[in-house]
């Protein structure tokens, strides 16, 4: 039972510690006063090709509809927009990758908080993240690690789901 706790402990620290690690100061600018998330994935001896299709694949399998998402599709660059893949699911991006043999680049943006129950009590059902308290209360350093704290489940979900495709491939 000890050891069975123990494994548990240690894989729970390992996903924090992946998730703390995937997005940094480093992937978050403003860019026409709109947050961006951008980062770039290395995957070593792997074709554009192939993850290319991995992406399409993580799409699929992580949306009822991919049809309905991808709003781009070619072999270099997919353009999606949905909701982001978090345990709320109550923001909308636009998200594009860029793809290279070996790597391949990531953008959220057009980022939205999305809520019904907002909306049933006569607030607007989408309204941009810069306009949350959370973001006009704070500034610089601050801001950059609310934007981190609040936003970073999504791009390590994409990447896990990606590169998990990526793996299923391999085989």
């Amino acid at each position: 039972m000890k050891k069975f706790l123990i494994l548990i402990i240690f894989s729970a620290l390992s996903v924090c510690m992946y998730a703390q690690s995937c997005i940094t100061g480093e992937n978050v600018s403003v860019e026409n006063d709109h947050i961006v998330l951008k980062g770039v994935v290395k995957v070593d001896s792997v074709s554009a090709t192939t993850i290319h299709d991995a992406i399409i694949k993580w799409i699929s399998l992580s949306y009822n509809d991919p049809k309905t998402v991808i709003k781009s599709d070619m072999p270099s660059t997919i353009v999606f927009e949905g909701f982001l893949p978090t345990s709320k699911s109550d923001h909308i991006a636009r998200v594009v990758f860029e793809i290279k043999d070996g790597r391949y680049r990531w953008t959220i943006s057009d980022i939205l908080f999305y809520s019904e129950l907002i909306a049933r009590l006569g607030g607007e059902l989408k309204t941009e993240i810069e306009t949350q308290p959370w973001y006009t209360d704070t500034s610089g350093e601050e801001r950059i690690n609310e934007v981190i704290k609040r936003h970073s489940e999504a791009p390590c979900n994409i990447i896990k789901g990606i590169n998990g495709c990526i793996q299923d491939d391999e085989w």
